[in-house]
C-alpha cells in the first residue's frame, strides 16, 4: 500500500492483447512503464482457443502444461485497476498465481485471467493476433517465441 496516498497496488500478469501498452491504458486508464516487468508464468503454454464473447474468433487463453511457460509482461497497477480489468475480460476468471519476474528472479503472486470456455476449433483473427504481436515486440520478447505461440 502507498502509505501517502493510501493506494493499494496489485501485480497483473498479461500475456494476451493487454501486453500492449495502448490496449491497457484504454482499459485502465494508466499504466506505469517503469514498473512493468517481463515476466513468465511456469506449468502453463500460451494457445488461442478461449471462446470469444463478442464474435466467432479465440481469443488468448492459458493451458496447463507441466512442462511448459508463458511469457508476459506484469504490470504494477492499482488494485482496483482489476475490478475495471474483469470487465473486460468476459469469459476469463481471475486467479492468483506464482509468476517469476525476468530481470530480478524474484518470484511474486499476481492476477492472471484464464478461460474455462474454451473451442479448439476457433482460431484468432488477425487483427486480435496482431495487437497481441504488438505488444510482444514491444516488451522485445524474442523473435522464436512470438513465432511458435503468438504468431501461429
Amino acid at each position: 500500500m502507498d502509505d501517502i496516498c493510501r493506494i493499494k497496488h496489485a501485480y497483473y500478469f498479461a500475456y494476451g492483447s493487454n501486453m500492449e501498452p495502448n490496449r491497457l491504458i484504454k482499459r485502465i486508464g494508466k499504466y506505469q512503464y517503469h514498473t512493468a516487468s517481463l515476466a513468465m508464468l511456469c506449468g502453463y503454454k500460451f494457445i488461442y482457443n478461449k471462446k470469444s464473447t463478442v464474435d466467432e474468433f479465440a481469443r488468448a487463453n492459458l493451458e496447463e502444461d507441466k512442462d511448459s511457460k508463458v511469457c508476459g509482461v506484469c504490470y504494477e497497477i492499482d488494485s482496483d485497476d482489476l475490478d475495471r480489468l474483469d470487465k473486460y475480460e468476459g469469459g476469463y476468471c481471475r486467479e492468483i498465481k506464482d509468476i517469476k519476474l525476468i530481470d530480478s528472479g524474484e518470484k511474486i503472486k499476481a492476477a492472471v485471467y484464464i478461460s474455462s470456455c474454451i473451442d479448439n476449433s476457433l482460431l484468432p483473427s488477425d487483427d486480435y493476433k496482431n495487437i497481441i504481436i504488438k505488444g510482444a515486440k514491444f516488451w522485445n520478447f524474442e523473435e522464436a517465441y512470438i513465432l511458435k505461440y503468438l504468431d501461429c
